[in-house]
């Protein structure tokens, strides 16, 4: 399922922060379509949604297994997949258990609004884990096509 996205997005920041003409520009041009890049990475990141909900208690073991059991039926499904997956819900919980388990908060597929500096814009945190002094942003990286800077 494609997401929305603001004409002044998050994860294309870098682009309209240097050259804010992009964003009237980009406008004019049609919506791109869907690929099967962008479909396999719909499908990582179920997989790890579910994998990082499970891991840390937040669904039961039977709506992991249905949520599971929907991304397995993808024509995408790995095990390459499944180790990244399991990879990053693993990381999060590390740094949950750096933080300290009973002090960091979690947060899985965050929505969140950017008014106070970007009028109307919004996005959605992978996973967002906050402890102490400190707010950290996790974003799942997987696919191909498009190469992607993670930083």
């Amino acid at each position: 399922m494609a997401r929305a996205h603001h004409r002044f997005s998050p994860s294309a920041a870098e682009r309209w922060s240097n050259c804010p003409g992009s964003i009237q520009l980009s406008e004019q041009v049609p919506a791109p379509q869907g690929t099967a890049y962008t479909e396999e990475g719909t499908v990582a990141h179920s997989a790890a949604e579910a994998k990082l909900l499970m891991a840390a208690g937040e669904i039961s073991k039977s709506d992991y297994n249905k949520r599971m059991q929907a991304v397995q039926a993808s024509e995408f499904w790995s095990g390459e997949m499944d180790e990244a997956a399991t990879f990053y819900a693993e990381r999060v919980r590390e740094i949950i258990a750096e933080r300290g388990e009973d002090e960091a908060e979690l947060m899985v597929e965050q929505h969140f609004r950017l008014d106070p500096w970007v009028p109307g814009g919004y996005g959605t945190a992978d996973a967002v884990v906050i402890g102490g002094d400190t707010i950290e942003v996790i974003d799942f990286k997987y696919g191909k096509g498009v190469r992607v800077d993670a930083q």
